[in-house]
């Protein structure tokens, strides 16, 4: 196979509008990842390890000029996962340190070992990038340990796992890829969060990768996708959503209770005065968010809209008409969803550390930091109502964001690393074993 490209092969979700399963920050940053170094003349591929579509063989299909690589279906998961652990032995691979693995999750691990080593002799990639520390691929690589330099981005999914061995084991295997020569955390804070986890991994783990290989880009947001509404339209929807009522948006569709505490933010209208008589609350959540509103509804008065998973254009017009957007998250490694409110000039109340970030990058006020382990719903009624009688700059916002976070100021980090590790010396081979 011919090419002159650098060629690049990411690992992890895709979002369903291209054909997969997950809803959420990492599946469509990896997506937008990959579109943008297409763009920019990169040869891309994407392991879409959760697609709906699951054919008998290995596929490939082209979607938005990205390559997509259709690992076999499900079914047969087992038979090449046990087909390679029989043949591991003759190929002398290394699969012991994945014994405190239960039975089906090393089955899940040894199958993507199979399909790694085949999409990697099929298209050679010059460099692999996997989403995220906890993703399986990174145990698979160890197995196959490909001459092939490999990029980690850190989504700071692991957070729960201080005490968990297997989950520490994960994260330490991770970091010990031979092949690895970046982690790249997603905000600073999620660096930070990483380092703190050093001094145990290392006890077990000397060859962990340096911290000083341990980085920060910040996760950039597609402004095309946000476009600003003209003033009559903007009017009209205000009428039509809010009506004569200030606009209090939440969007959740993973984990809406337990970590983005919808729960919390239904008692802050219920406590506040204000909040209960001027305000209208429009909620966009998943199956069990709309279950816990209509419980909380039935039982208290308030004056609310909730929808579950709308099109991506309902989206934007909420965004757009809302004064303030609301999710009061125990916490987020970076908070897409913060970006893409203030993309559209909307201030924010959320998790302390994403928010008190957002605001030293962006170098403006943008709202109000809110910490759930300390703060409760009062607290929290009282941000809302201070950032919606606020004199905000929402052009100033809309500004600042894409002069700071917008793909094409981004995307020149990503550049420089890909072509630093690949072309500059850091291949496989620059680094010891």
């Amino acid at each position: 196979m011919e090419k002159d490209r650098i060629r690049i092969l990411y690992i992890g979700p895709i979002p369903p509008e291209v054909g997969g399963r997950f809803y959420g920050g990492v599946a469509t940053h990896l997506w937008e990842l990959a579109t943008q170094a297409s763009m920019r003349g990169y040869d891309v591929y994407v392991l879409a390890d959760d697609a709906v579509f699951s054919p008998s063989k290995l596929v490939i299909r082209n979607i938005d000029n990205v390559k997509t690589i259709i690992p076999p279906r499900r079914s047969i998961k087992a038979l090449r996962a046990v087909k390679f652990w029989s043949t591991s032995k003759r190929l002398k691979l290394n699969i012991k340190f994945l014994d405190f693995l239960d039975l089906k999750e090393k089955l899940s691990v040894l199958y993507l070992a199979d399909v790694l080593r085949e999409i990697t002799d099929l298209i050679k990639p010059d460099l692999i990038h996997v989403h995220s520390l906890l993703h399986p691929s990174n145990l698979a690589l160890r197995i196959i340990d490909p001459s092939i330099p490999i990029i980690i981005t850190d989504h700071g999914a692991y957070w729960g796992v201080k005490k968990q061995r297997a989950g520490l084991l994960k994260l330490g295997l991770a970091l010990s890829i031979t092949g690895l020569r970046r982690v790249i955390c997603v905000s600073n804070h999620v660096r930070e969060k990483l380092l703190s986890f050093y001094p145990v991994l290392s006890k077990h783990f000397p060859t962990l990768i340096s911290p000083d290989n341990i980085i920060v880009v910040h996760n950039p947001i597609d402004t095309a996708k946000f476009p600003i509404l003209d003033p009559e339209r903007l009017k009209e929807l205000k009428g039509k959503i809010g009506g004569n009522k200030k606009t209090v948006f939440f969007s959740a569709v993973t984990d809406p209770i337990r970590r983005k505490r919808l729960d919390l933010l239904l008692k802050a209208f219920m406590v506040n005065d204000y909040l209960r008589k001027n305000c209208r609350l429009i909620i966009v959540t998943n199956e069990e968010g709309v279950s816990y509103v209509e419980k909380f509804i039935s039982q208290n008065r308030l004056d609310l809209i909730v929808r579950s998973r709308v099109p991506w254009r309902e989206l934007v017009e909420y965004y757009s008409v809302a004064e303030v957007f609301v999710m009061p998250s125990y916490a987020e490694p970076f908070g897409l969803v913060y970006t893409e409110a203030l993309t559209l000039g909307t201030p924010v109340v959320g998790s302390y550390e994403s928010v008190k970030e957002l605001e030293e990058l962006l170098g403006i006020y943008i709202g109000e930091k809110f910490d759930p382990r300390y703060e409760g719903e009062k607290e929290l009624a009282e941000k809302i109502v201070k950032v919606l009688n606020s004199n905000i700059d929402r052009e100033l916002i809309k500004n600042r964001v894409r002069e700071k976070l917008s793909w094409e100021v981004r995307f020149k980090k990503y550049d420089s690393l890909y072509r630093k590790i690949v072309e500059d010396g850091e291949g496989f081979n620059a680094l010891p074993k």
